[in-house]
């Protein structure tokens, strides 16, 4: 990994908890990556209508921070690194019996 990109997995995983709260708390169901697109694809609120403090506004700027400190992620462990990690990944899911995310 480079030096400029120093994000720890578990201070991922807190972030992911924190938007999946909030994501709760804006009726929007955690889970479904199509939802939470439809939110960050919505047009933005006219100036002044939807405030810093507004949750879903706040969800939509986590959003975007998870989403662009993973494609960091992913370009600077390169393919191979990434295709290391799937199979880090199937190999745990089959572990503890679940089924992958692959499948």
């Amino acid at each position: 990994m480079s030096a400029h990109l120093t994000t720890a997995p578990d201070e991922l995983d807190r972030l992911r908890q924190l938007i999946a709260d909030l994501a709760t708390r804006c009726g929007v169901d955690p889970g479904d990556r199509r939802a939470l697109r439809r939110l960050l694809d919505a047009p933005e609120s006219p100036a002044g209508e939807e405030a810093p403090q507004d949750p879903r506004h706040e969800l939509r700027t986590l959003l975007t921070l998870l989403y662009r400190l993973e494609a960091a992620c992913s370009e600077d462990l390169g393919l191979a690194g990434l295709r290391r990690l799937w199979h880090l990944c199937a190999e745990a899911h089959n572990r503890e019996g679940e089924p992958c995310c692959s499948r």
